[in-house]
């Protein structure tokens, strides 16, 4: 199991929801990286079921 993380920041996240990071699972990388690949990278990170972050380039991945 993955997590996508990110930390919502926009104008359309209610003010007790920013700054805490929120994620998203996912069971293998490829299903991260096929995701990703329809998504614009906005800081994103990746962590194992453990926390431990995933060193992947999600930039590369994203939709450019």
């Amino acid at each position: 199991m993955y997590r996508l993380c990110w930390i919502p920041t926009g104008w359309n996240t209610p003010e007790s929801h920013r700054g805490i990071p929120h994620f998203s699972k996912f069971d293998t990388l490829e299903a991260l990286k096929k995701t990703m690949s329809k998504c614009i990278y906005n800081g994103e990170w990746v962590e194992d079921e453990n926390g431990n972050k995933v060193e992947i380039d999600l930039r590369k991945i994203c939709f450019s």
